[in-house]
């Protein structure tokens, strides 16, 4: 997906100073006038098009609405916005220090060389451009002036790509560089008619992508994936389109669909996980434990992932055994390698202390009730997961369930049917198979829900 690129720069003619001031005896520079609307036609739209970029102004948009209010929305959401920092104009750097205080990147400066940069930007990155072009009259335009014009474009398009192939890997807020641990602003809120317009399109797409999952249809699925407004609805709608992939266990589809998300979002966590998921479940075993191990690598350090890591953890234990052929040998290589488990046992159990839900727990506690059974199984012993309050657990983590499925119920969605789901597996770690079929029976024959499959999957389990 191309990035959509909101241009900050000035609109008209208009005077620029000369970087240089009068000393001694010297007289200074005169000022040039610029068309500056000339500058963006012919200079730095043709450019951001070369990089493979969509290029927008606020005054070129066609359609009716509130400049104003366009104008924020862009500066808040756009992929990347480019600042023309050439002159001293005020509405410019207005634009550039909102950008600057809602997001950590996504800002690239460009400058035609006249007036000085100001101080409080100085140090910042930016990328000059062949302003004396556009002081030359037009009338004085010969094909000599076109051949400079057609190079420049085509070397500041290449600047400007190189510029944003390395743009996730750096942080060009001044503003976030210099307050470390400062948090971008969550705009998926906003009310504006446009937000409204494309939340409203994104839900219809989802929709049609549930539709599709029910019916089994994932070439429609992958139809839908590839049609979005923005990055960040494409985001949105490719997790979506991988997660119904995934439930169909159509995983050659949803692997590519989960690599073209990471492309457009390094940091999208449920993705990474899913791809090493994905990968074991096609085999490639081997490429998904190195996928796994970078993945637990990353958030090792990142006390809010928590849950994210013990998933990780678990997956790659599951990976060192699902495939062996017989059930002894699944039980010996889960215990030799049973300081995965561990390992997502203490990610899950520092989750669940860290901001309690019974999806926390209940991992902790059905990982540690199985390396207790491998145990018994093979007679060797396992990891210490080092979880020494795991009855008081259980109690919590069934109270918790049991409140979400008395106010919820298994008609208002996925809260009141994992609750139920929950209330199963513990059952099924006390001995009542009888008790955890009711309560997946339950779950499984609520109202159509997105983990309805997943849902289905574990009453099976427990039959």
């Amino acid at each position: 997906m191309q990035p959509h690129v909101f241009v900050v720069m000035p609109f008209g003619v208009k005077e620029a100073q000369p970087a240089t001031t009068a000393t001694g005896g010297a007289a200074a520079k005169p000022s040039v006038d610029i068309d500056f609307d000339e500058v963006y036609d012919l200079l730095i739209k043709p450019a951001l098009m070369k990089a493979a970029c969509v290029p927008f102004r606020a005054d070129k948009e066609p359609g009716a609405g509130d400049i104003r209010t366009d104008m924020y929305f862009e500066l808040v959401t756009a992929d990347v916005i480019l600042a023309d920092i050439s002159i001293l104009n005020a509405n410019v750097f207005y634009e550039l220090g909102i950008r600057h205080g809602v997001a950590p990147r996504g800002v690239l400066m460009i400058h035609g060389g006249w007036a000085r940069r100001p101080f409080d930007i100085a140090p910042d990155r930016t990328f000059d451009y062949d302003g004396k072009l556009f002081s030359i009259k037009k009338q004085e335009r010969d094909d000599a002036w076109n051949g400079r014009l057609k190079a420049e474009v085509e070397r500041l398009g290449q600047v400007l790509r190189g510029a944003l192939d390395v743009d996730d890997q750096t942080t060009g807020s001044p503003l976030y560089k210099e307050l470390a641990g400062l948090k971008a602003v969550d705009w998926t809120n906003i009310q504006t008619a446009r937000a409204k317009y494309f939340g409203e399109v994104f839900a219809d797409w989802k929709s049609r992508v549930e539709v599709a999952k029910l019916n089994g249809w994932p070439g429609d699925i992958l139809t839908l994936a590839d049609d979005a407004p923005t990055r960040f609805h494409r985001v949105k709608l490719l997790w979506q389109a991988a997660d119904a992939l995934c439930s169909m266990q159509r995983f050659e589809a949803a692997l590519p669909v989960l690599k073209d998300l990471l492309l457009l979002d390094k940091t999208h966590r449920d993705a990474q996980t899913r791809v090493g998921l994905v990968l074991g479940r096609l085999g490639n075993v081997h490429e998904a434990k190195v996928h796994m191990l970078n993945v637990a690598q990353q958030y090792a350090g990142d006390t809010e992932a928590h849950g994210i890591l013990g998933r990780v953890y678990k997956d790659l234990w599951k990976l060192e055994w699902s495939e062996l052929g017989t059930l002894q040998e699944r039980q010996s290589q889960a215990i030799a390698t049973s300081n995965f488990i561990a390992s997502a046992v203490r990610s899950y159990d520092l989750a669940a202390r860290r901001k309690f839900d019974y999806y926390t727990g209940i991992n902790v506690v059905s990982l540690v009730k199985v390396l207790e059974h491998l145990e018994q199984a093979t007679g060797d012993k396992a990891v210490d997961c080092k979880i020494s309050d795991i009855n008081d657990l259980i109690s919590v983590v069934r109270f918790a369930a049991q409140n979400v499925l008395a106010s919820a119920g298994l008609d208002v969605g996925q809260d009141g049917v994992w609750a139920a789901a929950t209330l199963g597996e513990l059952e099924l770690i006390a001995g009542d198979a009888e008790k955890a079929r009711t309560f997946y029976r339950d779950a499984a024959a609520a109202p159509a829900d997105i983990l309805q499959r997943e849902v289905h999957a574990r009453a099976s389990a427990a039959s």
